[in-house]
């Protein structure tokens, strides 16, 4: 807490509300990445898939040396192999061999130390990530609480931190540009249920439609969500614009003109919608 009077270990309930939309996003992209064990955040906060392979040789860089008693460990377990009753029963020269063969198994499993300068730049390397980290968090937090400030909704507070930091306008031009590049534009997610539903009804009534995807790549389609949020009043896709005018999702919108997809069909409108628009 940057409160000095606080302990800066100490969350009140204010700082753990406010600090929700940061983490559900983190949630949120970790979520569309599927297939890998673990996650690196970069300071775009977009969520690179790490290998297991890569995980184990990080960690092993930056491990420390071992300690006495972790040394101590991998002799005992060399020399577990050795029946303690053969043992008392070998000559001299028999357990010599054994002693020598087990210091080389010991010998082999004990990595070499590392160097001063190789400590010192894993350090740094890491401690430079952290920093990026931090700094970016701090970015993010940022975002939430001018969101909050504007009069955002919750969800739209989470499309802002997604979308971090930007080009606003130019964002929001391209965006008006792309509404305004067919007769019907609609913005999606590939792995989005409402919006296969979506592809599919326009297939079935044979609309022409232009797709224009929101996560191929996500750090562009975030920006844009965030923005279409802003200018239709609703962050869920997919956003269906129909003759440049926003018509609601699949199965929801934001008003009786906006009610979605499947609203306008059960009037029985959303067809004289795509024709006189051209799109059918």
């Amino acid at each position: 807490h940057e409160n000095e009077k606080l302990n800066p270990h100490f969350l009140t309930m204010k700082n753990i509300r406010e600090s929700i939309p940061v983490l559900l996003a983190i949630a949120f992209q970790a979520n569309q990445i599927h297939g890998f064990t673990s996650f690196n955040i970069n300071p775009g906060l977009v969520l690179r898939p790490v290998s297991i392979k890569e995980s184990r040789d990080v960690l092993s860089l930056a491990s420390s040396p071992q300690s006495d008693g972790e040394k101590s460990e991998v002799p005992v377990a060399a020399t577990e192999n050795v029946n303690p009753v053969q043992a008392s029963s070998q000559s001299d020269g028999e357990k010599s061999e054994v002693s020598v063969a087990s210091t080389e198994k010991v010998n082999s499993v004990q990595p070499s130390p590392q160097s001063d300068g190789e400590r010192s730049e894993v350090s740094a390397a890491v401690s430079d990530k952290v920093n990026s980290i931090q700094d970016d968090l701090k970015a993010r937090y940022a975002i939430v609480q001018k969101s909050r400030d504007e009069g955002a909704s919750f969800k739209q507070i989470i499309a802002n931190v997604l979308a971090g930091e930007y080009d606003m306008n130019a964002v929001k031009v391209e965006v008006l540009e792309m509404i305004k590049s067919a007769p019907c534009v609609m913005f999606t997610w590939e792995n989005s249920p409402s919006c296969k539903k979506a592809v599919e009804a326009f297939d079935l009534v044979g609309a022409n439609v232009k797709i224009i995807r929101l996560d191929d790549p996500w750090d562009k389609g975030n920006p844009m969500r965030a923005e279409l949020g802003k200018l239709v009043g609703r962050t869920s896709v997919p956003f269906v614009f129909i003759g440049g005018e926003y018509v609601g999702g699949y199965d929801g919108g934001t008003s009786d003109v906006a009610p979605g997809m499947v609203n306008l069909a059960f009037k029985g409108t959303l067809s004289t919608q795509l024709k006189e628009a051209g799109a059918l």
